[in-house]
């Protein structure tokens, strides 16, 4: 058995610092800023990103949600919207092979889907619906 001398033991005692190493993960700091980028696009799905990255789809996920997380979150608050939806699109669609359905809201100019909720009952959409176009009369 070999033992080291206590000069050299605090060497290997703790980790060295890379300096090209992401805080979050066991990644590059470049490999994070090129998964980032591809889920800003938005044309990019986020298995399609792990893919392309090579990247575990929870890492994926987790760079996503840090990304978002920085754009719509200010101080644990959620950041109102620069602009409001003028078309509001609403659509359901089955889940499983039973009778289970879901319900989503989406922005009929940009695509963006605003709200999905599972159930297709409109009682659960009327407060969302008031949410995002302002409407008092529905």
């Amino acid at each position: 058995m070999k033992m080291f001398s206590k000069e050299i033991a605090p060497i290997f005692s703790s980790q060295s610092v890379i300096p090209y190493c992401s805080e979050h993960h066991r990644i590059t700091k470049e490999l994070e800023t090129y998964a980032c980028d591809l889920l800003a696009l938005g044309t990019y799905t986020n298995k399609q990103v792990a893919e392309l990255c090579g990247l575990h789809q929870h890492t994926v996920k987790a760079i996503d949600k840090r990304r978002l997380e920085s754009l719509y979150v200010k101080d644990g608050k959620l950041v109102k919207p620069k602009h409001y939806a003028r078309y509001l699109g609403i659509d359901e669609f089955k889940l499983h092979d039973g009778h289970q359905y879901a319900t989503h809201i989406i922005d009929m100019a940009t695509g963006h889907v605003l709200w999905i909720a599972q159930g297709k009952k409109i009682d659960k959409l009327r407060p969302e619906i008031r949410r995002q176009s302002g409407l008092a009369y529905y």
